[in-house]
């Protein structure tokens, strides 16, 4: 995992070192040391992690055992010794409603797998207009991916104590070193990487992938904004009194 990515207090003390554990409490917890360092708490990259080895993993079962654009049958991945990839999608809601969030097309025997899930017998024909009407746009599972590979191998590349540089032109709080989130538009054009900046743009734009795939987002424009609007409404009553 990234350097910067600070183990649970747990991994201190299965590895030995319950001194650290001791010390991460005694100064504040995770969250406080994180902060303090510009590290990454579990809090937060642990989520990440999940979603970001749960698309990976769905992505490269369908490139070589999947039908490109269709969510695959649980019941099929576990014959073919996918069992753990089965459970994961479970966990994370079921085959119906990663797919309607990946943007994949769903099969009959997807609605199968939903009630083997959840123990409900209702028709198949119910299931599948319950999943016609579940609409969040468009969007592309490999993309999902790509977005996510990058935003990892950013923080495999940022060293101990580096301010990113979101932080250092003022267009995120400092609490934004200590959280994985949705990379800024400034970045990803200093990267290089236009295909992103069009493909955040075509499903819905920055915010809108951000809930999409659960990471923070933050605008200081609009907090900037918020803040101007107020002091005018301060400074309007100032002048009436």
């Amino acid at each position: 995992q990234p350097m910067v990515w600070l183990p649970k207090k747990i991994e201190f003390e299965l590895a030995g070192r319950a001194d650290i554990a001791q010390a991460i409490s005694k100064y504040g917890g995770c969250e406080a040391i994180a902060l303090q360092h510009g590290l990454i708490p579990h809090s937060s990259w642990g989520p990440f992690d999940k979603h970001y080895n749960l698309f990976k993993e769905l992505f490269e079962y369908i490139q070589n055992h999947g039908v490109p654009g269709y969510m695959p049958l649980l019941v099929q991945m576990k014959e073919q010794g996918y069992g753990n990839l089965a459970n994961k999608i479970k966990f994370f809601g079921g085959s119906k409603l990663l797919a309607v969030k990946m943007g994949l097309k769903l099969r009959r025997g997807n609605v199968l797998d939903f009630i083997s899930q959840n123990g409900k017998k209702t028709s198949l024909d119910n299931n599948l207009e319950l999943n016609q009407n579940i609409k969040l746009g468009e969007f592309d599972l490999e993309f999902a991916f790509v977005l996510m590979e990058y935003i990892k191998q950013k923080c495999y590349n940022k060293k101990l104590g580096e301010r990113s540089n979101a932080v250092i032109r003022g267009d995120a709080g400092r609490s934004w070193d200590s959280c994985v989130g949705m990379p800024f538009r400034k970045d990803l054009m200093k990267d290089g990487r236009h295909n992103l900046i069009i493909q955040i743009e075509q499903y819905g734009g920055f915010e809108c992938v951000a809930r999409r795939l659960h990471l923070p987002y933050e605008d200081r424009n609009l907090n900037e904004l918020k803040r101007v609007h107020i002091n005018e409404v301060i400074n309007s009553r100032s002048v009436k009194d």
